[in-house]
């Protein structure tokens, strides 16, 4: 299982209950809460299944956390992603009702 943020701003999510993609302020709206990076960091890849997290700066320099650490934002998106893609999928509907009403 894995939750990436890359540095164009899109968030994805890989899991058993399958993947979820979406730029970073409507993720944070679908989760209901921000992802926090430490600072001059603009990206990371968390892998749940070793407690891995990987931050990159600007210039892509990659600096692991490994062993027992956790990432809470990852961890409660893997886990909600049924959420997540629900939110998600009611959105983009609202949208297309809107721009078929419009049209």
């Amino acid at each position: 299982m894995r939750f990436e943020l890359h540095p164009d701003g899109i968030v994805f999510i890989r899991s058993p209950a399958g993947d979820y993609a979406e730029e970073r302020a409507l993720f944070e709206a679908d989760l209901g809460r921000p992802i926090d990076l430490p600072a001059g960091i603009v990206s990371l890849t968390y892998y749940a299944d070793g407690g891995i997290v990987v931050y990159h700066d600007a210039k892509q320099n990659a600096y692991p956390r490994e062993g027992s650490s956790s990432y809470e934002i990852g961890d409660a998106a893997i886990a909600g992603i049924d959420a997540l893609k629900s939110a998600q999928g009611a959105r983009r509907a609202a949208a297309e009702s809107k721009a078929k009403a419009d049209a």
